[in-house]
């Protein structure tokens, strides 16, 4: 039989080409329109990024597992398999070293198009929708350090209020006494119950997901993480108990639009802050206790010691075992993830890095200035 068999690599690549540079200009002409136009931010993620949560993030929510962490390790996984499988091919010279190049070159420029578009639309555009403050009507002001130790005490009155009613193990450290999935369930119940006061966070919510392999997390001091490219909200399950509660809520913000870290901290408190449950309570107030306790300690020491000092053992028990625990992951993978998430934070219009954590803070100082004028 006569024929030619040899491979022919550059067949088909033009519409390669041309489908990578459509998602690579429909993403760059989304992201412009995002930074550029007053309003379309806010207009996209208010009307539009709502379809996909409840379409894309309620049909993925139904599976049992992170498929975002699934496609992290397909991904990697294919990547080895497409080596193995061009090296052959150039070592018999089936391939040469310009073919393949040409070839991995337009396959990486259609994935990366495609998840580049994907995050757009999913999260990018988010970034620069109006604040949550200002879409729920909170009214951030400067505070003083007498507003501040105010708050401090405040948290710790609600911890040790809390702290007796909450599960403990043998060492006396907070413990979930149910299933992942009905945890996960009341921290999704509690989101729901803050969108029902609060209209701007009134949102499906899916369930949230376990990481599978926590490690990699753990060793990047991450607690949890949301996927753009699934809108799923994962979470660390070995992180010290007392945290994941409000780590849930904080991931599951993000799911109404609102990508600012600060504000995801904040929402994630209330939700918890407000529920019914002790549980919940003494998780966001407990979490958050430590965030303003270290704002109060770089204004004013002695107040913070004053009410630190009047903490009950069982939640200093919680923050020791806290201490302990993300101290085993100290090291340059955690100062490599804080520069690299500096760096995206930036990236995206946080222009403060990192930094913009903090400012939780006066978002929960602002919320309770409100709740004592009545307002």
């Amino acid at each position: 039989m006569k024929g030619d068999f040899r491979e022919r690599p550059g067949k088909g690549r033009l519409p390669g080409v041309v489908l990578a540079c459509v998602m690579w200009a429909a993403a760059a002409a989304l992201s412009f329109l995002a930074r550029s136009v007053p309003g379309f931010a806010e207009f996209y993620a208010s009307t539009i990024y709502p379809l996909f949560t409840g379409t894309v993030g309620r049909l993925i929510g139904l599976l049992p597992f992170s498929l975002a962490e699934l496609l992290l390790y397909v991904l990697a996984v294919s990547a080895v398999a497409c080596i193995l499988w061009w090296l052959p091919r150039l070592v018999s010279g089936r391939l040469s070293p310009l073919q393949a190049a040409a070839g991995l070159a337009v396959r990486a420029a259609l994935i990366s198009g495609t998840l580049f578009l994907i995050y757009t639309a999913f999260c990018g555009i988010n970034y620069h929708r109006g604040t949550f403050a200002g879409n729920a009507g909170i009214t951030v002001s400067p505070s003083t350090a007498d507003e501040l130790a105010a708050l401090y005490a405040s948290l710790a009155e609600s911890i040790n209020g809390d702290a007796a009613s909450v599960s403990r193990d043998a060492e006396g450290v907070f413990y979930i006494d149910m299933p992942a999935k009905d945890s996960g369930r009341a921290c999704v119940d509690a989101m729901k119950e803050l969108g029902g006061q609060i209209e701007a966070l009134d949102s499906f919510y899916p369930m949230p997901k376990p990481v599978l392999v926590w490690q990699l997390l753990s060793y990047q001091n991450v607690t949890g993480v949301y996927s753009p490219f699934t809108i799923e909200a994962n979470y660390n399950r070995d992180i010290p108990c007392f945290t994941l509660p409000f780590t849930i809520c904080h991931e599951l913000s993000h799911l109404t639009g609102y990508m600012r870290e600060d504000e995801a901290n904040f929402i994630g408190w209330l939700a918890c802050a407000s529920s019914g449950e002790a549980w919940l309570r003494y998780s966001g107030n407990l979490t958050a206790f430590i965030t303003v306790g270290n704002a109060l300690y770089a204004v004013d020491r002695d107040a913070w010691a004053r009410v630190y000092g009047g903490l009950c053992p069982e939640a200093k028990t919680d923050l020791e075992y806290n201490n302990n625990y993300w101290s085993r992951f100290e090291g340059k993978v955690a100062q490599t993830h804080e520069k690299v998430n500096n760096s995206y934070l930036k990236a995206n219009g946080q222009a403060d890095g990192v930094k913009s954590y903090g400012r939780m803070v006066d978002l929960m100082l602002a919320w309770r200035r409100k709740q004592l004028v009545g307002g």
